[in-house]
């Protein structure tokens, strides 16, 4: 019944609204910070101090980075690709695509609305978060969509649309109505295009016969934050970085003391300086402990009556709050499989094979969600030619590969494969690029093994200096070089203009060779 997809739709955004903040929240950095003591927070709200370093934003950054979209076409339908390349002008999908994805990382969920744009032929995309839409699926089909779910304000009411695959049902609640129960709600009717009452059910336009919201979801059947195990690592990062600022103070003003001659009557306030801040935070808490009347803070000086000696309180070792700080962001690395040097890029990069190895834990990561992103996009884009009239087209999606050859060393592994036996086309394949590149790059040549070549030759290239300095001390000639060079690139061998080796004239003979050489 749909009063109680509605119900269920509402319970569940309730039930997982807290959760959805705090991901908001570690993503952005605005999460506050948890303290073990109620004095401790107090002292910190008051003095109002803030030095958040947002690192439980990196694995989405990470993550959202390697989830580029390389292309989107209707392989053998060329007027489809086309109406692709006009949809993604229309709704700016260079901007828009990406914020979905990273929306998917830093909640877990994010949707693809697709419906009829103004004009004819035309169809529009929006991206919504799960802090107001759902998708409900069937309890016996885990795949099959039951309907979407909207929640939005109206004035002081609440609405929610609830989108099938045949029609739109609109409902609002009640005045003073939190919309928890059935009666809570009636229909809702807005105005229709000629100023009248629209329809109730909304019938759904040409073209849309599915439930027209797509979920983008890092897991099954609701996505899972990618950061999420970063939390507890940066609250504890953040307590550290900010009780730090906080006694840096203290270093370079010191807190000051003095000791009296004879106690002091803890009745007797006189020459004491009692800060108006405890005091305040005395009357309004109750149950709080006993606050001292010696006043703390950088630059304070504590004084009694018959003071005997003076001295000042040492601040807190540095160490002991960046010391920790290094081993929660190893912990971060470990918990959400990206590794340790895309939290600190000014420390000991890997390079090459080693970064490739460091690497794959997050590259398995990223593919996983590459295939659980494809399909719903495939079918959002398949959507949106249906509304533009193409019909029933079967949608590719291309991503962009996470890594590609970088360096001498990357392209010797290639090579390297190639070697052992690997085809050309494979070798290239797993170093990172496209299928489109590979073929393009084998078709423009007639024999594949020009490629084993090319790469063969990078590395005759890396030997050049060798081979001039085997050529200078004759071991080997420029021609045996140039038929090496052409016998590598099967290829005659041309002619090579040598210049010409200086001619050092030797001196004339002095007398005593002269000498010698008289019969």
């Amino acid at each position: 019944m749909p009063i109680a997809d509605l119900l269920r739709g509402v319970r569940e955004l309730d039930e997982h609204a807290e959760q959805f903040k705090k991901a908001e929240q570690y993503a952005e950095g605005t999460r506050p910070e948890a303290f073990a003591s109620a004095r401790m927070r107090r002292a910190m709200a008051a003095n109002d101090v803030s030095f958040k370093i947002n690192l439980a934003r990196v694995p989405v950054k990470v993550f959202a980075s390697r989830l580029e979209v390389a292309s989107i076409t209707v392989p053998g339908n060329e007027p489809a690709t086309a109406a692709i390349e006009a949809l993604w002008e229309r709704n700016e999908l260079d901007v828009e695509l990406p914020n979905a994805i990273r929306k998917a990382c830093s909640f877990g969920d994010a949707y693809l609305a697709v419906w009829p744009g103004d004009e004819p032929g035309t169809a529009d995309i929006w991206v919504r978060t799960p802090l107001t839409t759902v998708v409900l699926y069937a309890e016996d089909n885990p795949r099959r969509k039951v309907c979407a779910v909207f929640r939005m304000r109206h004035g002081k009411a609440v609405r929610v649309n609830l989108l099938y695959a045949d029609r739109t049902e609109k409902w609002i609640t009640l005045a003073g109505k939190d919309g928890g129960e059935e009666g809570d709600w009636v229909p809702y009717q807005g105005e229709d295009e000629d100023g009248g009452q629209e329809a109730w059910p909304l019938p759904h336009p040409d073209g849309v016969d599915e439930v027209p919201v797509y979920h983008l979801r890092t897991d099954r059947p609701h996505g899972r934050p990618v950061h999420m195990d970063a939390w507890g690592a940066q609250d504890l990062v953040t307590k550290l970085i900010t009780s730090h600022a906080a006694s840096v103070d203290y270093q370079s003003g010191p807190q000051r003391y003095a000791l009296a001659e004879a106690a002091v009557d803890s009745d007797d306030d006189a020459g004491i300086d009692f800060g108006a801040d405890d005091a305040q935070a005395e009357a309004a808490d109750s149950n709080a402990e006993k606050i001292s009347k010696l006043k703390a803070g950088p630059d304070q000086l504590w004084y009694m009556e018959g003071v005997k000696t003076v001295g000042q309180f040492d601040p807190p070792d540095p160490s002991l709050f960046t010391d920790p700080i290094s081993l929660y962001v190893r912990l971060m690395a470990v918990t959400t499989d990206v590794p340790l040097h895309h939290f600190d890029p000014s420390g000991d990069q890997p390079s090459g094979e080693s970064r490739r190895v460091a690497n794959e834990g997050l590259n398995k990561a990223v593919g996983a969600l590459k295939v659980a992103f494809a399909s719903p996009l495939k079918r959002a884009m398949a959507q949106a030619l249906k509304i533009m009239g193409l019909g029933e087209v079967s949608v590719d999606v291309r991503w962009v590969p996470n890594e590609t050859p970088d360096g001498l060393e990357a392209w010797q592994t290639v090579g390297e494969k190639i070697d052992a036996g690997v085809p050309t086309r494979q070798a290239l394949l797993e170093a990172g690029y496209t299928t489109e590149q590979v073929d393009e790059w084998l078709t423009e040549s007639e024999d594949e093994d020009l490629m084993r070549r090319i790469l063969a030759l990078k590395e005759l290239g890396a030997a050049t200096q060798s081979l001039g300095t085997a050529v200078g001390f004759g071991v080997v000639s420029v021609d045996q070089v140039q038929r090496a060079v052409a016998a590598l690139l099967g290829e005659e061998p041309q002619a090579v203009q040598v210049p010409a080796a200086p001619v050092i004239e030797a001196a004339p003979p002095g007398p005593e060779v002269l000498a010698d050489a008289m019969p």
